[in-house]
């Protein structure tokens, strides 16, 4: 090639097209709204492809042209903080662990949240709701995350939540009434630990983080129904339905392997003290 000739087609393309170039507006908004703080590029490709369906690239891609729009300097981030944690793996059946979160949303909205998942093969559950936690609305969502993973395991990983637990004196945990009912009832092992311990429950702590980063922070609710019926969704598509960092796997093929180690739910019976009655939480008996 001639020296005139390689300039040519070097200026040609020295600026190449880019597969997200016309998302470009998009895809600032997104940070925009939300102060161009530092997204997971995930949560961003997540929500492009909830919105639009079928995008011209996968999430390296995404990430690629972000990166692109930094070094341009389109876009100015923040800096962030790593999601994941290596924590100890545990056989199927064994371990479900549990936890609790807040997060306000930009319409103002407050969604609390619960979060369960399975320790071996990361199936996960979460459930919104729009004002702070009871005991009853505890067991509620505990039972039903049996439900949702097609059974109960042999223990439940919790810290020391006042919902669930009175006090602990020297070792001995002292339950509150309607948690040891259920514990009693559904024969599970429960084992305590102390708050933001991330050796002992680190995966469902992630979990918590990976909602708020992944789910809400490029979405916006006004409603507390609309946020359960997309979370259900997110659930299904991203947090079981793709490859997880930890396992390598994805949960929602794992779960199929997980199930045939958990035990059957019981039927909840009643009691004047949990008020539970049929299976059902907060249901007054029937008088005979």
């Amino acid at each position: 090639m001639e020296e005139a000739d390689f300039r040519a087609y070097r200026q040609d393309h020295l600026f190449r097209d880019k597969a997200f170039d016309t998302w470009q507006d998009e895809i600032l908004e997104v940070y925009a709204v939300n102060d161009c703080r530092t997204l997971p590029v995930s949560s961003v490709y997540d929500y492009l492809e909830e919105k639009y369906g079928v995008l011209p690239g996968n999430e390296q891609t995404l990430r690629n042209f972000v990166a692109y729009l930094v070094q341009a300097e389109r876009l100015r981030l923040e800096e962030g903080g790593r999601l994941y944690g290596k924590v100890p793996e545990l056989p199927f059946g064994k371990q479900m662990q549990l936890d609790f979160g807040r997060y306000r949303c930009r319409s103002g909205l407050v969604l609390y949240i619960f979060a369960a998942l399975l320790s071996a093969g990361r199936y996960k559950h979460v459930i919104f709701q729009g004002e702070p936690f009871k005991t009853l609305d505890v067991i509620r969502h505990l039972l039903d995350s049996f439900d949702y993973f097609g059974g109960r395991p042999e223990e439940l990983v919790i810290d020391q939540d006042r919902l669930m637990v009175v006090s602990e004196n020297a070792g001995d945990i002292i339950y509150t009434k309607d948690i040891k009912h259920v514990i009693d009832e559904q024969e599970l092992g429960l084992y305590v630990c102390r708050r933001a311990d991330p050796e002992t429950k680190g995966k469902v702590e992630n979990l918590v983080k990976f909602v708020k980063v992944n789910f809400l922070a490029s979405r916006d609710f006004d409603l507390v129904e609309d946020a359960k019926a997309g979370v259900l969704n997110w659930l299904a598509r991203r947090a079981n339905g793709k490859i997880s960092q930890a396992t390598k796997q994805i949960p929602a093929v794992l779960i199929e392997r997980e199930r045939a180690q958990l035990r059957p739910r019981c039927e909840a019976r009643f009691s004047g003290k949990t008020r539970c009655w049929a299976g059902r939480i907060g249901s007054p008996p029937t008088k005979l």
